[in-house]
């Protein structure tokens, strides 16, 4: 399979929207408006496309 097939693939399974935490508050925001330092809440239903670090709460 080639790369760019691979990637667009991918890219068919990263949902809309995040579930991220700011200033303590738990939140859905549309993927365009995650910020560097949201924390974004992962669980096991939800798929997450991206890069970054992960950490745990």
């Amino acid at each position: 399979m080639p790369t760019s097939s691979a990637a667009r693939k991918l890219l068919a399974l990263v949902p809309p929207t995040a579930r991220v935490i700011r200033d303590g508050q738990e939140e859905e925001v549309p993927n365009e408006q995650i910020r560097l330092g949201d924390l974004a809440r992962c669980t096991a239903v939800r798929r997450k496309g991206g890069s970054g670090r992960l950490g745990v709460l």
